[in-house]
């Protein structure tokens, strides 16, 4: 695949979601709930940024990195997509390999990403920062409350949410109340309670 332009045709898509999201946010969000998942590889990416524009819209400081936000989002995972692949179809317990790969995606996500032309640094951070927590041991940077972006953040809690919804071949996925109940309680300790 021809991807020397990827930047570009991730606003492209970016467009798209924020005018869904726009139009008609509970269609928006019943595409995530009711349409059945595909492949998790590419439904997971764009339910990710689809609910974290749909959060963005609730916040005017967040408007104004909604599209990088979303672009975020989209290509947390790109170094990983045969690990995730994999991982879909995959019974047994990670191996060491893969926790290490998933451990250092968000790094080599970003390093990938700015190979391709990308220089928003708000899109980079969100990648880069989205599977830190607030209580410092997230990954792979450790950084704590003060220190992850807005971007990091709202990616972060619009990653949880979606891939605790979506089945996966290792796990049944869980119902959109039941997961939503996670999240809250993971406010505050895992996940920015503001």
């Amino acid at each position: 695949t021809d991807i020397d332009d990827l930047p570009s045709r991730i606003i492209l898509l970016c467009d798209l979601i924020e005018r869904a999201c726009d139009q008609d946010a509970d269609a928006a969000l019943a595409g995530i709930f009711l349409i059945p998942n595909g492949r998790y590889v590419v439904a997971h990416p764009i339910h990710t940024a689809t609910m974290a524009a749909l959060i963005a819209r609730r916040s005017p400081q967040i408007m104004a990195q909604r599209r990088s936000v979303i672009a975020a989002a989209l290509t947390m995972n790109i170094s990983m997509l045969a690990l995730q692949e994999q991982l879909c179809l995959q019974n047994e317990p990670l191996t060491d390999d893969q926790r290490q790969a998933i451990h250092e995606h968000p790094e080599k996500s970003y390093a990938m990403l700015q190979s391709l032309g990308v220089d928003d640094p708000i899109w980079l951070q969100g990648v880069l920062e989205h599977h830190e927590t607030i209580d410092g041991k997230g990954y792979h940077l450790g950084l704590r409350y003060g220190e992850i972006s807005l971007a990091g953040k709202l990616v972060a809690l619009s990653d949880i949410y979606t891939a605790m919804i979506a089945e996966r071949g290792y796990r049944p996925q869980a119902l959109p109340n039941m997961a939503m109940r996670e999240v809250f309680l993971l406010r505050g300790e895992k996940i920015d309670s503001s």
